[in-house]
């Protein structure tokens, strides 16, 4: 007789699993950890793919999500976006922020994690207070900016 599995269950032992397998994978030993408190989540197409962001994301020292995790997720990577997630974007009262693949390439290119102003998706509004990685002092791993 075959055992029936909560879906809720299933679902958590595979991200439990991705978390792993990304956590074995680890990150680079000879450059910078410049995305240390970083958590991302790619929505749609991006240049680079996918694949690539998540390779580059895990070697400078930040975490990638399979699936979206509101409590985990500090940064939505999204190139282009279905009318669909800019409307569901948009009446997000907390959200992380919502930026172009070009931050983490840049970030990259540059050394140092980039204010993200200059990187946010076009086509989603900023909230009052939504704070942005220039001159941040970490207060939890969620990438929380405090103001001096």
């Amino acid at each position: 007789a075959k055992t029936r599995v909560d879906f809720g269950e299933y679902m958590s032992s595979k991200i439990r699993k991705l978390q792993e397998e990304g956590a074995a994978r680890g990150h680079r030993t000879d450059v910078d950890l410049i995305f240390k408190h970083v958590c991302v989540w790619v929505d749609g197409l991006t240049t680079p793919p996918l694949l690539e962001l998540r390779k580059l994301v895990e070697d400078y020292g930040g975490r990638f999500e399979q699936y979206y995790n509101s409590s985990l997720v500090t940064h939505i990577i999204a190139d282009q976006l279905a009318e669909a997630h800019v409307a569901r974007y948009n009446k997000m009262v907390k959200r992380p922020l919502i930026v172009r693949a070009e931050w983490i390439t840049e970030s990259i290119r540059q050394n140092r994690l980039l204010d993200t102003a200059s990187f946010r998706h076009p086509r989603i509004g900023t909230l009052q207070g939504q704070s942005t990685l220039d001159r941040g002092r970490w207060l939890s791993q969620k990438a929380v900016h405090q103001d001096p």
